[in-house]
């Protein structure tokens, strides 16, 4: 495994809870008091990893030391009476077993687990990290997590292959920790997802969801193919110089190149007629995309313009001010000219109805002279 170093990321040392969060956490111990329960709750994985980097996360996840989940929000429900629960999920911390000489990833049988071992049966260190609500800190029993955290790298705390044949779709977090926080992955874990155990699940069918019917059907062995297509060419781009491309033209070259053998494969819709399979793919990915690109209009448009409540605005301007002002009848012209006063007033805050109309005139003595020339 390769060494590290300890210095990539800054990783706070302390995790500061939110007052929403102190709320949810004083319910929580609250139960724990009224009902004599001795139990350990620590909050789990994404949300402890999240804060740590000085990321907000609303997903808490709650483990516990010896009871189910659904025997403690009982409890909750109980000591909250009419109060809407709080925690937005509640589970046993637990030990798993598997039928020998199976594929199933569903175990045969349950117990309660420790801490240490709920910590190692996690995908990786970066998510094995626990935050204590009891004694209010920060607990790493692998030892690794905080410092993988560090040093921004994707690591599994057993053998990577072991990792992934357990859940497949592990390799798909992999990689999307890794894409969403710029971590590097393990060349470990590198070698795991290139192996034939992992290529042989179908990853590309669960990612896409492709349909049933396919014209020609997909040949085994198309997803490898897709993978050598790509890998051929970040390695063209690499050798002709990443500086040579723009992200864009990049992002285009490796998407072409992953489906280049679907080229020719079709699929029926509903009216029998047959369409590209690119089009159902490009539709999934604009799927997943969205929400992501919504967020990204929104900080980037909404929240740096200061339009976060901009429906509750109240226009200046009226249609009937309009109409005198300008000397123009009803009907679209008016409508037209609010449009104009609403972008003037949202781009002058700190307007004035007066202001408003004297640039509506203003514009619209403008457009007259021009329509006269």
């Amino acid at each position: 495994m390769t060494a590290y170093s300890p210095l990539r990321y800054q990783v706070n040392n302390k995790i500061e809870v939110s007052d929403l969060e102190k709320k949810i956490f004083d319910r929580l111990l609250g139960t724990l008091s009224k009902f004599g329960l001795q139990t350990q709750l620590r909050v789990a994985g994404g949300w402890v990893r999240d804060k740590l980097l000085g990321k907000e996360c609303n997903d808490i996840d709650i483990a516990l030391d010896n009871m189910m989940g659904s025997q403690f929000v009982d409890k909750v429900r109980e000591y909250l009476c009419n109060r809407r629960r709080c925690a937005r999920s509640l589970c046993n911390r637990k030990s798993e077993e598997y039928a020998e000489n199976s594929n199933s990833h569903i175990p045969t049988k349950q117990s309660f687990g420790t801490a240490e071992e709920d910590a190692y049966r996690r995908d990786l260190t970066i998510n094995s990290l626990f935050y204590n609500i009891n004694t209010d800190t920060i607990e790493d029993f692998t030892k690794r997590g905080i410092s993988y955290l560090k040093s921004g790298n994707i690591v599994t705390h057993l053998p990577p292959k072991e990792t992934l044949l357990d859940d497949p779709l592990r390799v798909l977090r992999a990689i999307r920790f890794g894409a969403r926080f710029e971590f590097i992955l393990d060349e470990d874990l590198k070698g795991a997802v290139a192996c034939d155990e992992i290529c042989d699940q179908t990853l590309f069918r669960t990612v896409f969801s492709l349909p049933p019917e396919l014209e020609p059907p997909i040949a085994d062995g198309c997803e490898r193919l897709c993978i050598t297509y790509l890998h051929t060419a970040w390695k063209l781009i690499q050798l002709l110089r990443e500086s040579t491309f723009t992200d864009e033209q990049k992002m285009i070259a490796l998407y072409t190149a992953l489906f280049l053998p679907l080229r020719n494969t079709t699929y029926g819709d509903k009216k029998a007629k047959q369409i590209p399979i690119m089009n159902w793919i490009i539709r999934f990915l604009l799927r997943e995309l969205k929400e992501d690109l919504f967020k990204s209009v929104e900080n980037t448009i909404v929240v740096k313009l200061g339009l976060e409540r901009v429906w509750e605005v109240r226009q200046l301007v009226n249609g009937k001010q309009v109409m005198k002002e300008l000397e123009v009848k009803g009907g679209p012209l008016v409508k037209e000219w609010l449009e104009k006063a609403m972008a003037w007033q949202l781009a002058h805050p700190s307007g004035t109805a007066q202001e408003c109309i004297d640039w509506l005139k203003q514009s619209n003595s403008k457009m007259a002279s021009n329509s006269t020339l």
